[in-house]
């Protein structure tokens, strides 16, 4: 099933994909920059899966040029 790109949630490996970095960059480097989207996280407690709203990771690199 195909989800349209606003209905979209993205994990790490995904938002990298996008990028053109390694996973671990988005976790550790881009996702504590300021204006960087929010992280949504899958259930309770640290170990939860964390996923970024697909939309938001596009708009945020359009903003960015």
């Amino acid at each position: 099933m195909n989800l349209p790109l606003e209905n979209q949630i993205w994990s790490a490996k995904q938002v990298a994909d996008y990028l053109g970095v390694c996973p671990r960059q988005v976790r550790e480097r881009y996702s504590i920059q300021p204006g960087f989207p929010e992280a949504i996280r899958l259930g309770h407690g640290s170990r939860s899966p964390i996923r970024w709203k697909a939309a938001d990771i596009l708009n945020w690199v359009e903003g960015m040029s």
